[in-house]
C-alpha cells in the first residue's frame, strides 16, 4: 500500500540515520564534558583542596573559567551538533514519509557532503543492522496518508517512554544525593558546620544538575505527550471520512511538532538508550501492529 518499508532501507536513508547518530553522539559528548566541568570538577576541587586556604582564589578563578567555557563554547557546540543531527533526521523523515521539507522553519536541507562525511566511519565500524527498518515493516500495509500518522505516533511513543524512564532515574539520583549528606553526617557524627561545608557543599553541584536535568526532560516529555494525544485523537476519528488533503495537513503539523521538540529538548545518553532498546522496540512493534490492524478495520480494506 506504501513504500515506507522499502524507502527507509535505501542506502541514502541508512546513510542519513548513521550521520544522525554520529552527530547526536558529538552532542552527547559535549553534554558529558559540561557535566564533568560544572558538576564533578567542583566536587573534586573542594574535597582535595578545601584545607588549603592559599588556593581558594585559584579555585574561584578556575570556576569562573569553567563557567565561561561552558557558556561561550560548550553550549554553542551542543546546540550546533544537535541542530545538524535533527536536520538530518528530518531529511530522513520527510523523504521516507513523503512530506514537504519545512524550509519555512529550518531553511535548506543538510548538504549531502556533510551526511556522507559523518556517516562513513559509523557504517564502516558498525554496519547498518542497528539502523535497518527504523519503522516496523507492517506499516507497509496501510495507505500512505495513514502510514505517516502511525509512524509519527511511533516516534512520539518511543521518545516519551525512554524519556520517562530517564526522568525516573535522574530523580532517584537527586533523592539519593539529597539524603546522602544526612546519612554521612550521622555516621561521622558531624556537626552542622561540618555537614554544610564538607558534605552538602561538595554534593550541591551534582544535586543541582540532577534537578535541572529532570526539569528539562519533564518539560520535553509534556510536549511529546501532548503531541501524542493529538495524534491519538486523529486516529480515533472516523478514518474513512478523512480526506487525503486533511491527513497531509495533519501529518505536516505533527512533524513540525516533532521537529521543534528535537531541536529544543536535551538528549538521553546512549548507554541509557541501549539498556532499554530491545524491550522498547518489541513493545513498539506490537503496538504499531495493533494500530495498523485497527486502521485497516476502520478503512475496511
Amino acid at each position: 500500500m506504501n513504500r515506507i518499508p522499502n524507502v527507509q532501507n535505501e542506502a541514502a536513508q541508512l546513510e542519513r540515520l548513521a550521520a544522525q547518530r554520529v552527530l547526536h553522539g558529538k552532542e552527547k559528548r559535549v553534554v558529558f564534558a559540561q557535566i564533568i566541568l560544572t558538576a564533578i570538577v567542583p566536587v573534586i576541587l573542594s574535597n582535595c583542596l578545601s584545607g588549603q586556604p592559599w588556593v581558594r582564589a585559584r579555585i574561584a578563578f578556575c570556576a569562573a573559567v569553567i563557567a565561561l567555557i561552558d557558556a561561550l563554547l560548550l553550549d554553542r557546540f551542543q546546540r550546533h551538533f544537535r541542530k545538524q543531527a535533527v536536520l538530518v533526521q528530518e531529511l530522513f523523515d520527510t523523504e521516507v514519509l513523503a512530506l514537504e521539507w519545512p524550509s519555512w522553519h529550518v531553511g535548506d536541507r543538510p548538504d549531502p557532503e556533510t551526511v556522507a562525511a559523518e556517516s562513513k566511519n559509523y557504517i564502516i565500524r558498525h554496519g547498518t543492522n542497528s539502523i535497518h527498518s527504523w519503522y516496523p515493516e507492517i506499516i507497509g500495509d496501510l495507505p500512505l496518508p495513514w502510514a505517516r500518522i502511525v509512524c509519527q505516533r511511533s516516534n512520539l511513543w518511543y521518545d516519551a517512554t525512554l524519556r520517562r524512564r530517564y526522568i525516573h532515574h535522574v530523580v532517584l539520583l537527586a533523592a539519593i544525593l539529597a539524603m546522602a549528606p544526612f546519612g554521612i553526617s550521622l555516621a561521622k557524627r558531624a556537626g552542622a558546620e561540618e555537614l554544610i561545608l564538607t558534605i552538602i557543599a561538595p554534593l550541591l553541584p551534582v544535586m543541582l544538575w540532577s534537578i535541572r536535568e529532570a526539569t528539562r526532560h519533564r518539560a520535553a516529555l509534556q510536549h511529546t505527550e501532548d503531541l501524542k494525544k493529538f495524534v491519538n485523537g486523529v486516529l480515533d476519528q472516523d478514518v474513512a471520512q478523512l480526506a487525503q488533503p486533511k491527513l497531509e495537513q495533519y501529518a505536516r503539523s505533527i512533524q513540525d511538532g516533532i521537529l521543534w521538540a528535537r531541536l529544543t529538548t536535551p538528549p538521553v545518553f546512549d548507554w541509557f538508550y541501549r539498556l532499554f532498546r530491545r524491550s522498547n522496540e518489541e513493545k513498539l512493534k506490537k503496538g504499531t501492529a495493533r494500530l495498523v490492524e485497527d486502521v485497516i478495520r476502520k478503512l475496511n480494506i
